[in-house]
């Protein structure tokens, strides 16, 4: 059904306008569309679930570019210099402040969380690369 060909005697010929048959035939083709989409959608899901190493080397383009350089240290500091340094006035006043305020104002406080190397080189070590 893939290489769905009209033929002379085709019912939908005889009994249908050419902007109908066209229209019909666009129809026919999204539908296609949509359901290949549908079964890469899956295939790909199947994928992470099986091999995440693979899974994420599909996701890499194709070119040989294998390595990059680093950005330029002074091009980066510079970059989020212009960033946090700018001073900019926000509206205090906006109508969704109090009501978020009040939300958050349940809010326990977070405890504090400090990531060590050991935290790191465990959660590193069951990693599958």
């Amino acid at each position: 059904m893939i290489h769905e060909r009209l033929h002379p005697w085709d019912p939908l010929l005889k009994k249908k306008e050419v902007s109908c048959i066209t229209e019909e035939l666009k129809q026919r083709l999204r539908s296609k569309a949509a359901k290949n989409k549908r079964y890469n959608k899956r295939i790909e899901n199947k994928l992470f679930s099986n091999n995440q190493k693979q899974f994420y080397r599909n996701l890499k383009p194709h070119n040989d570019q294998t390595t990059c350089s680093p950005p330029n240290k002074k091009a980066c500091l510079n970059f989020w210099k212009n960033i946090w340094e700018e001073e900019v006035e926000h509206n205090e006043d906006a109508a969704w402040i109090p009501a978020l305020r009040e939300e958050l104002g349940k809010a326990e406080e977070q405890s504090p969380f400090v990531i060590t190397e050991t935290l790191v080189s465990n959660r590193v070590r069951k990693m599958a690369n």
